[in-house]
Protein backbone atom coordinates (compact mmCIF):
# COMPACT_ATOMS: atom_id res chain seq x y z
CA UNK A 1 0.00 0.00 0.00
CA UNK A 2 2.88 2.43 -0.45
CA UNK A 3 1.87 5.23 -3.11
CA UNK A 4 4.57 6.93 -2.80
CA UNK A 5 8.15 5.19 -3.18
CA UNK A 6 6.79 1.81 -2.95
CA UNK A 7 8.12 -1.00 -4.78
CA UNK A 8 6.52 -2.71 -8.26
CA UNK A 9 5.07 -6.26 -8.34
CA UNK A 10 2.70 -7.80 -10.74
CA UNK A 11 0.94 -11.27 -9.93
CA UNK A 12 -0.49 -13.81 -12.16
CA UNK A 13 -3.62 -15.38 -12.68
CA UNK A 14 -3.23 -17.63 -9.62
CA UNK A 15 -1.46 -14.59 -7.34
CA UNK A 16 2.22 -15.75 -7.95
CA UNK A 17 4.30 -12.81 -8.08
CA UNK A 18 5.92 -12.39 -11.74
CA UNK A 19 7.16 -8.80 -10.58
CA UNK A 20 8.68 -9.09 -6.79
CA UNK A 21 9.67 -5.69 -5.09
CA UNK A 22 11.20 -4.44 -7.79
CA UNK A 23 12.85 -0.54 -7.26
CA UNK A 24 10.85 1.56 -9.34
CA UNK A 25 14.29 2.93 -10.62
CA UNK A 26 14.42 0.06 -11.95
CA UNK A 27 11.08 0.85 -13.76
CA UNK A 28 12.76 0.63 -17.29
CA UNK A 29 14.41 -3.02 -16.87
CA UNK A 30 10.74 -4.35 -16.39
CA UNK A 31 7.99 -2.76 -18.20
CA UNK A 32 8.07 -1.02 -21.86
CA UNK A 33 5.48 0.74 -23.86
CA UNK A 34 4.77 0.52 -27.53
CA UNK A 35 2.46 2.67 -29.71
CA UNK A 36 -0.08 1.64 -31.21
CA UNK A 37 -1.25 3.67 -34.69
CA UNK A 38 -4.52 4.07 -33.84
CA UNK A 39 -4.55 5.69 -30.36
CA UNK A 40 -2.44 8.25 -28.64
CA UNK A 41 -2.26 5.81 -25.35
CA UNK A 42 1.13 4.50 -24.51
CA UNK A 43 0.47 0.16 -24.05
CA UNK A 44 2.39 -0.80 -21.29
CA UNK A 45 3.38 -4.61 -21.16
CA UNK A 46 5.61 -6.53 -18.88
CA UNK A 47 9.17 -6.98 -21.04
CA UNK A 48 9.51 -11.07 -19.53
CA UNK A 49 6.36 -11.92 -20.71
CA UNK A 50 6.02 -9.72 -24.06
CA UNK A 51 3.93 -7.15 -25.99
CA UNK A 52 1.07 -9.77 -26.75
CA UNK A 53 0.30 -11.04 -23.37
CA UNK A 54 2.52 -8.84 -21.02
CA UNK A 55 -0.46 -6.22 -21.06
CA UNK A 56 -1.38 -5.89 -17.14
CA UNK A 57 -4.30 -4.23 -15.25
CA UNK A 58 -3.67 -1.21 -12.78
CA UNK A 59 -5.50 1.02 -10.25
CA UNK A 60 -7.46 0.01 -6.75
CA UNK A 61 -8.20 -3.47 -8.49
CA UNK A 62 -4.53 -4.07 -8.94
CA UNK A 63 -3.13 -2.64 -5.73
CA UNK A 64 -5.60 -5.26 -3.75
CA UNK A 65 -4.18 -7.87 -5.69
CA UNK A 66 -0.44 -7.52 -5.02
CA UNK A 67 -0.53 -5.97 -1.71
CA UNK A 68 0.22 -8.73 0.81
CA UNK A 69 -1.80 -6.78 3.81
CA UNK A 70 -2.58 -3.16 4.90
CA UNK A 71 -0.83 -1.55 7.90
CA UNK A 72 -3.88 -0.24 9.48
CA UNK A 73 -6.57 -2.17 11.29
CA UNK A 74 -10.40 -1.08 9.55
CA UNK A 75 -9.15 -1.16 6.08
CA UNK A 76 -7.26 -4.58 7.04
CA UNK A 77 -10.30 -6.38 8.03
CA UNK A 78 -12.22 -5.07 4.72
CA UNK A 79 -9.05 -5.97 3.05
CA UNK A 80 -9.41 -9.74 4.43
CA UNK A 81 -12.91 -9.49 3.59
CA UNK A 82 -12.45 -8.37 0.19
CA UNK A 83 -9.73 -11.88 -0.39
CA UNK A 84 -11.94 -14.08 0.95
CA UNK A 85 -14.60 -13.24 -1.59
CA UNK A 86 -12.08 -15.17 -4.31
CA UNK A 87 -10.64 -17.16 -2.05
CA UNK A 88 -7.14 -15.56 -1.88
CA UNK A 89 -6.76 -15.63 -5.90
CA UNK A 90 -6.57 -12.04 -7.46
CA UNK A 91 -10.08 -10.22 -8.13
CA UNK A 92 -10.60 -9.55 -11.74
CA UNK A 93 -14.64 -8.26 -11.27
CA UNK A 94 -14.07 -5.07 -12.63
CA UNK A 95 -17.10 -3.77 -10.16
CA UNK A 96 -15.33 -5.48 -7.67
CA UNK A 97 -12.45 -1.85 -8.66
CA UNK A 98 -14.76 -0.18 -6.17
CA UNK A 99 -14.36 -2.22 -3.48
CA UNK A 100 -10.91 -2.10 -3.39
CA UNK A 101 -11.42 2.08 -4.19
CA UNK A 102 -13.11 2.23 -0.93
CA UNK A 103 -10.86 0.30 0.68
CA UNK A 104 -7.88 2.57 -0.11
CA UNK A 105 -10.29 5.39 1.15
CA UNK A 106 -10.17 3.93 4.56
CA UNK A 107 -6.69 2.91 5.07
CA UNK A 108 -6.21 6.98 3.59
CA UNK A 109 -8.82 8.26 6.15
CA UNK A 110 -6.84 5.98 8.98
CA UNK A 111 -3.54 7.40 8.01
CA UNK A 112 -4.92 11.03 8.21
CA UNK A 113 -6.47 10.32 11.47
CA UNK A 114 -3.22 9.04 12.46
CA UNK A 115 -1.11 11.99 11.18
CA UNK A 116 -2.96 14.89 12.54
CA UNK A 117 -2.16 13.31 16.26
CA UNK A 118 1.62 13.03 15.20
CA UNK A 119 3.86 14.79 17.68
CA UNK A 120 7.20 15.09 15.37
CA UNK A 121 4.21 16.61 13.06
CA UNK A 122 2.93 19.19 15.30
CA UNK A 123 6.07 20.42 16.64
CA UNK A 124 8.13 23.35 15.60
CA UNK A 125 8.14 24.56 12.16
CA UNK A 126 6.32 23.05 9.42
CA UNK A 127 8.03 24.82 6.39
CA UNK A 128 11.78 23.58 6.28
CA UNK A 129 13.78 26.50 4.98
CA UNK A 130 17.37 26.01 2.81
CA UNK A 131 18.68 25.13 -0.29
CA UNK A 132 16.42 22.83 -2.49
CA UNK A 133 17.32 20.29 -5.41
CA UNK A 134 15.75 21.36 -8.82
CA UNK A 135 15.03 17.71 -9.56
CA UNK A 136 13.98 14.47 -8.60
CA UNK A 137 12.90 11.18 -9.22
CA UNK A 138 9.96 9.47 -7.51
CA UNK A 139 7.17 6.80 -8.00
CA UNK A 140 3.20 7.26 -7.26
CA UNK A 141 0.06 5.12 -8.21
CA UNK A 142 -2.23 6.96 -10.57
CA UNK A 143 -5.62 6.04 -12.33
CA UNK A 144 -3.13 4.62 -15.70
CA UNK A 145 -0.78 2.81 -13.36
CA UNK A 146 2.63 3.32 -11.66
Amino acid sequence: MDLYHGVLRAVDSEGKKILHDVDYQDYLNYIDEEVRNWSYMKFPYLRSIGKENGWYTVGPLARMNTVDFIPTPLAQKEFEQFKAYTKGKPNGMSMHMHWARLIEILHSAEVIRDLLHDPDLLKGELVVKGDRKPEGVGMIEAPRGT
